[in-house]
């Protein structure tokens, strides 16, 4: 099964790169092509521009732009995680580790789903 993940990175290093902790103010994405449990493609894409009219949706719109199915985050806030799940994006929680070592803990089967209790401003 072909799956298309996306992780909000600190920079454009890819699989090297750290997930960064802010999902919408994000330097980069690094959008990751799963095909058979294996890794297929790599590729980092700079956040969508600061516009003028910047919402909550424009970096979910901007996923969705992209192919993503998945996100693995380590923080969202309400209303993006909202917004996501309305557009059928799944969201996974991870802790600040290295994308190749998040991606590890994927193919693995042990990243949870991130709960409403993970979201920003909630306590963890």
């Amino acid at each position: 099964m072909h799956k298309i993940i996306a992780i909000p990175s600190i920079n454009e290093q890819g699989l090297n790169s750290k997930i960064s902790l802010h999902f919408g103010h994000c330097e980069t994405y690094t959008i990751v092509s799963i095909e058979d449990n294996k890794i297929k493609k790599v590729k980092t894409i700079v956040n969508s521009p600061f516009a003028e009219k910047r919402t909550c949706m424009t970096p979910v719109q901007y996923l969705l732009d992209n192919g993503v199915q998945i996100l693995i985050t380590n923080s969202v806030g309400q209303r993006p995680f909202v917004y996501l799940n309305q557009a059928g994006i799944e969201v996974l929680y991870s802790e600040e580790k290295f994308v190749h070592e998040i991606l590890k803990d994927f193919l693995k089967g042990t990243i949870k789903k991130l709960e409403t209790q993970d979201l920003c401003g909630a306590k963890r």
